[in-house]
């Protein structure tokens, strides 16, 4: 089981490492907008804010196209084919039907609270919400995966003649249905099961909260599943106005950084200091996954003192706002 997960952990990491520069890029990007909209030099919703926004979030809006292409080549199946499936995941007429509403429709059934927005020659199909798929590297990851199992399959079993055309149709429509229908409703639903809980324990306590959440949250970054906490914050931010939740993830992404930066201090390798410098940069605005999967993840123990700092950090200090 061990060296399953850590053979997981090797195909994430190593899809994931091609992209790492352009990730810290992107968080970097981010953070500056941020500022540019603090001080008041670049208005939410001009022109100018959309460009930039852009430029900065592109990379994390079409992420299963670029590890779709990163990981099949890791998985050894054909990384054209693959970026094509996280193409279907983003595709906006996909993306459109996660919300049937918006359609005009209500939503096609309901299963113990499984919200079946859609259908697919008759089966019902979970979308979810607000293209989480944009920012989820597991499902494309997982299409990766059975693109390398059933890719030699039928290249055994077509025709040469016609192996060219027969093996991209139906490599393309097995995986991206089995994502779809099947495992990338099951993702989500990991995906919520985990947003609830986090719910459930900040009602609780708010000190436990922090130290739970902030000990185990950049675990969820490493599958993509950070971002069912996401609508928490915004909810939070939109009524009361503030958002505990917030400031614990804010201080698992410093204790990142940090991590990140001990490495930039500590190592000699210049290809590694080269790597950190800016993987810290962005973990600080606000995106850890440059620090996570190119440094702390291959240094364990950084990650595991990282992770321990942001349960500290967020956790015993933390107390319930006043109201």
């Amino acid at each position: 089981m061990t060296y399953g997960f850590s053979s997981l952990i090797g195909v994430i990491t190593g899809s994931m490492i091609p992209v790492i520069g352009v990730l810290a890029a992107s968080g970097i990007l981010q953070g500056l907008l941020a500022l540019l909209t603090q001080f008041e030099i670049v208005s939410d919703g001009t022109p100018t804010y959309t460009f930039i926004s852009a430029m900065a979030g592109s990379m994390f809006y079409f992420l299963p196209i670029i590890i779709g292409f990163t990981s099949a080549r890791r998985l050894g199946a054909d990384p054209i084919i693959v970026a094509i499936i996280g193409g279907v995941l983003v595709h906006p007429g996909v993306v459109a039907m996660a919300d049937p509403e918006a359609q005009g429709y209500h939503a096609f059934a309901t299963i113990d609270r499984t919200v079946f927005n859609t259908e697919f020659f008759g089966i019902p199909v979970s979308l979810p919400e607000g293209n989480a798929y944009a920012y989820s590297i597991f499902p494309i990851i997982v299409a990766a995966w059975l693109a390398s199992t059933i890719e030699p399959w039928l290249k055994k079993r077509i025709p040469a003649v016609v192996r060219s055309i027969f093996v991209p149709l139906l490599e393309i429509f097995i995986v991206s249905v089995l994502v779809l229908v099947v495992f990338g409703p099951i993702v989500m639903t990991v995906s919520g099961a985990i947003a609830s809980l986090i719910t459930w324990v900040l009602g609780l306590s708010y000190p436990l909260a922090g130290l739970v959440i902030g000990g185990f949250y950049q675990c969820l970054v490493i599958f993509g599943l950070h971002w069912a906490v996401i609508p928490i914050i915004s909810q939070q931010i939109a009524d009361p106005g503030y958002s505990p939740l917030n400031a614990i993830v804010s201080a698992t992404m410093i204790a990142q950084g940090g991590g990140a930066l001990a490495v930039w201090v500590r190592v000699r390798s210049a290809k590694v200091k080269r790597m950190a410098g800016p993987a810290t940069i962005s973990a600080l605005c606000g995106v850890t996954e440059p620090a996570m999967y190119g440094l702390n993840l291959k240094y364990g123990r950084v990650f595991l003192t990282a992770s321990v700092g942001g349960a500290l950090s967020a956790g015993p200090g933390a107390a319930e706002p006043s109201r």
